[in-house]
């Protein structure tokens, strides 16, 4: 009983010292709680805020705040501390963003997925490493706080969720759908989880990442093997358009992309294990998967050439871009440093994205508009049609 007890108040000190330490995470997790009820209270009692609809569900924003906001802590924990302290007003600049640029994530998906994975990158490339290695062990352990996170995050609020319908059933007060059951929602969906991250990192800052069996299974006899596999499917195809002389269908493109990121993913694991089987694969990585590279550039060429340019194919130009570069960079050891690499990942797909007149909104216009003329100019093709399957012969008229 003195171990648990003990064990409870070690990580009610943990969480005190994790909030000494970030307080501004912790404010911004208040903050959107506190917005996120306001949203509620104002629309179930009729009063429609301005973009309500557009922000009822805010955990996107929040994520990459609270992502800016963590990383800012660590990058300016020495000096500069002035900008950490700064990042609490990264809510409002964020928000204005995204209305001037007429962006909305719960309806981009494309750039809710670029912009929440960027917002992970950026918390792995925010401390600074000395090898691979330290990189790669930071990065698992980060992602494991982060879906320990989740599972603690789920297991509270059904916790909660389960005392407070008894309670509305023993006294007969109160319903599921009642506000004080959404603020259980909203505070498991926003303050519990930083909380915990925040904690769970602090308690784990100085913990090194070691392989186990099941990880060394996984990369070594699971992965491994999968990417062999779909590295012979794409030379069997590379072999078809030689032999055949014919251009890469597009979609080729996306499968090309899938291998050399499950590629570059396992290439990345394989770093932190012991004993690493058919290591002489990835070590030539590089010029195994030059094939692939063709075909995606050939692929890739040949669709905008064909059908334009958009906001989906300029991403998938930049993907092209980084894992040629990835692959080339690869083979210096002066310069191969995955955090080097996810820097340039973040920076190019956050440029393209919110670019004022030369980003992801802008092509998404101009495809938006080039079908609207379409449509306008089919419309106009059969009204035309139709009126002249029903237009009067004067011709036989007069005859008769």
């Amino acid at each position: 009983m003195k171990k648990i007890e003990s064990k409870v108040k070690s990580f009610l000190n943990a969480i005190w010292v994790a909030i000494l330490r970030s307080p501004i995470e912790v404010a911004l997790s208040v903050i959107f709680f506190v917005v996120a009820v306001s949203i509620k209270l104002s629309s179930s009692s009729g009063v429609v805020g301005l973009y309500r609809n557009e922000f009822d569900n805010m955990f996107e924003y929040f994520f990459i705040c609270l992502a800016i906001s963590y990383s800012f802590n660590i990058i300016f924990s020495a000096k500069w501390r002035l900008f950490y302290y700064l990042s609490i007003l990264f809510p409002i600049a964020i928000v204005s963003i995204f209305l001037h640029l007429d962006l909305y994530l719960a309806s981009e998906l494309e750039v809710m997925f670029i912009t929440m994975a960027c917002s992970l990158l950026l918390i792995f490339a925010s401390r600074n490493f000395s090898d691979n290695y330290s990189f790669v062990c930071n990065a698992i352990r980060v992602t494991v706080n982060l879906l320990s996170v989740v599972l603690l995050s789920l297991v509270v609020y059904w916790l909660l969720f389960l005392i407070t319908y008894s309670l509305y059933n023993i006294f007969g007060v109160g319903s599921v759908d009642s506000i004080e059951m959404r603020m259980i929602g909203y505070f498991c969906l926003y303050i519990v989880p930083s909380l915990l991250f925040l904690t769970l990192e602090y308690m784990g800052r100085e913990y090194e990442f070691h392989s186990n069996m099941i990880i060394n299974i996984l990369i070594n006899y699971i992965l491994t093997p999968s990417v062999l596999i779909y590295c012979v499917i794409m030379y069997m195809y590379f072999a078809k358009v030689a032999v055949l002389w014919e251009l890469p269908e597009g979609v080729i493109a996306i499968t090309a992309i899938i291998f050399l990121v499950g590629g570059v993913f396992v290439s990345v694991c394989r770093t932190i294990l012991d004993r690493r089987v058919l290591d002489w694969v990835f070590k030539y990585f590089t010029l195994i998967s030059l094939p692939a590279i063709i075909l995606s550039w050939i692929s890739a060429i040949y669709r905008i050439l064909e059908y334009g340019l958009t906001g989906s194919r300029v991403y998938l130009l930049i993907t092209l871009v980084i894992l040629t570069l990835w692959s080339v960079v690869m083979l210096s050891k002066r310069y191969g440093r995955f955090q080097y690499l996810v820097i340039f990942i973040i920076v190019s797909y956050m440029t393209f994205t919110y670019m004022p007149y030369f980003g992801y909104q802008h092509f998404d216009l101009v495809r938006k508009m080039e079908s609207a003329e379409a449509f306008k100019e089919k419309g106009r093709e059969e009204h035309r049609l139709r009126y002249s399957a029903y237009t009067l012969n004067i011709e036989e008229y007069s005859t008769m």
